[in-house]
């Protein structure tokens, strides 16, 4: 099955836990795998 009409694209996301003093406790990061299908007028 092909995928012609369909962008992809990855984002990237990175986020700093940090506790009650504002130190960082953790550190997270995500990647997103987003499909954005394309509009055929």
């Amino acid at each position: 099955m092909g995928q012609g009409g369909v962008d992809k694209h990855l984002h990237l996301f990175n986020v700093d836990v940090v506790d009650e003093e504002g130190l960082v406790v953790a550190k997270v990061e995500k990647i997103v795998y987003v499909r954005r299908r394309r509009n055929h007028s």
